[in-house]
């Protein structure tokens, strides 16, 4: 069995994530890294496939609130290295590139990869950046 030890993920990333699309590739991690973590992000995965972060509760797919510690650590680990991935200069190139597809950009700053509680319609338009006018 895997247990996650957040630790282990994060002690020279420190200053990983960017903090707008037009990073340079000089403040990445090597391939390398990706490349041995990229196992560890499947396995997460699928370790917690019937596993979500709601309202800040671990939850099952029945909706039965989890309290064990080792699944916590395995959702705070996965959320961890997903962000890391997502933050990467290679996804944020392959968002740049296909952002045609999407009509706002998606990910860029750190703070669109962090959790945060969608408790209001507000919010969601804030976060999308939609107008009061466009959303009447």
């Amino acid at each position: 069995c895997f247990i996650a030890n957040p630790g282990r993920f994060f002690r020279s990333i420190q200053n990983l994530f960017h903090s707008s699309a037009d990073d340079s590739y000089k403040d990445a991690l090597p391939c390398e890294w990706y490349e041995k973590k990229l196992p560890v992000l499947t396995k997460l995965t699928r370790a917690l496939r019937d596993v979500d972060l709601v309202d800040g509760k671990l939850e099952d797919t029945n909706g039965v609130i989890i309290y064990e510690d080792r699944i916590r650590q395995k959702m705070h680990a996965f959320k961890s290295l997903a962000r890391i991935f997502i933050g990467s200069p290679s996804i944020q190139q392959k968002l740049k590139e296909q952002q045609q597809r999407f009509k706002f950009p998606v990910f860029v700053t750190e703070s669109e990869r962090e959790p945060f509680v969608v408790n209001s319609l507000t919010k969601v338009c804030n976060f999308l950046d939609i107008s009061a006018q466009q959303r009447k």
